[in-house]
């Protein structure tokens, strides 16, 4: 989430438009993909996004990412679709202090 994503919000008719509603659109659609016909790619967006902001509002990387591994956990339990590329096992392939 960076500036060009909050000027996009803020200036809807400025150099940035439409770049949030079209992020939204393309992360949608990738998580539907992974979580498929039985998953909710908008709640799973929607933790991501609240736990990034959490991120940077406190910095507390530990908490944050307990959250993350805690949901996808849940996830996990649920038994994902058909992983695509980075998806291991039903869990994100991404190694500790990765910067993903």
């Amino acid at each position: 989430m960076g500036r060009g994503y909050a000027r996009s919000l803020v200036e809807p008719e400025g150099p940035w438009a439409g770049f949030a509603v079209q992020g939204v659109h393309d992360w949608i659609e990738v998580l539907g993909e992974i979580l498929g016909p039985a998953g909710d790619p908008t709640a799973v967006l929607a933790t991501l996004r609240g736990a990034l902001l959490d991120l940077l509002a406190t910095g507390d990387e530990s908490r944050t990412t307990e959250a993350i591994r805690r949901c996808v956990a849940a996830l996990g339990a649920r038994r994902l679709h058909t992983p695509g590329p980075g998806f291991t096992q039903g869990r994100p392939s991404v190694k500790p202090g990765s910067d993903v």
